[in-house]
């Protein structure tokens, strides 16, 4: 069986999508969350899940955008 190729996985799909996304202020909103979570001594919330919310709050505002691009996301910057 020959190896099957999914759109999320090709490298030029992925960089279109990381094109149309703000990447550096998604991490920057993760890490100031992170570190707001940790205050008063508290475990926190790990900077990765943070990632995962800002993500998903992006879509939210940006809903047009298709789901394929929150997958190459997923992939790429996790």
């Amino acid at each position: 069986m020959g190896h099957v190729v999914y759109h999320y996985e090709d490298p030029s799909l992925q960089q279109q999508a990381l094109n149309l996304m703000p990447v550096s202020e998604l991490r920057q909103k993760a890490k100031e969350a992170c570190e707001k979570s940790k205050e008063n001594g508290q475990d926190g919330v790990d900077e990765k899940d943070c990632l995962y919310i800002q993500v998903l709050r992006w879509f939210g505002i940006n809903s047009c955008i298709f789901s394929l691009i929150y997958f190459v996301i997923i992939v790429i910057i996790i």
